[in-house]
């Protein structure tokens, strides 16, 4: 993965992926989650793969932003192989 490049992109939720495999079900945080982001705006970044838009990391500020109706999200994309992705998660 090429650290120097990682930048946060701007995109439309419905653009993002949810991995099927997520191992994490974090539900009753969607609620507390939007408001966090609510009251302090979209601070921390979802993580996905840049080949395929899958989420790495942040199911539940994705799930929360779709609840949110945010027109974009911002979004950090990695070069991960499909194995070091499910790794990562």
């Amino acid at each position: 993965m090429d650290k120097k490049n990682i930048a946060i992109k701007q995109v439309k939720p419905s653009q993002l992926v949810p991995f099927i495999d997520n191992p994490r079900f974090n539900e009753a945080a969607i609620e507390p989650l939007i408001n966090s982001i609510s009251h302090f705006g979209f601070i921390n970044p979802i993580i996905a793969r840049k080949s395929d838009n899958m989420i790495i990391a942040g199911h539940t500020r994705w799930k929360a932003a779709l609840k949110l109706n945010k027109k974009l999200v911002p979004v950090i994309f990695v070069d991960l192989s499909e194995n070091d992705s499910k790794l990562y998660n």
